[in-house]
């Protein structure tokens, strides 16, 4: 944790996402690979063409000996307003 300020969600941003359909897709990696995982999440996003980027999550799981990456993306699409 920073000390850095908090920085204030403009009430113009608030607007736009509480009238906003979030949509969400995830990408995994079963060798917990980032580089190619971040390459797939990249062109996936370029497809879809303009979106608003909400959030990305990564999450790295386990089991044993093996490790899975996986990368989940948030999004809304402009003229959905």
């Amino acid at each position: 944790m920073t000390n850095e300020p908090r920085r204030a969600v403009s009430p113009d941003r608030i607007s736009r996402v509480r009238r906003s359909n979030s949509h969400h897709f995830s990408i995994t990696d079963s060798e917990a690979n980032a580089p190619r995982l971040l390459r797939k999440v990249a062109d996936a996003i370029e497809e879809l063409g303009e979106i608003e980027l909400l959030d990305v999550t990564f999450c790295v799981e386990t089991e044993g000996s093996q490790f899975e990456a996986t990368m989940t993306v948030y999004l809304g699409f402009p003229d959905e307003e």
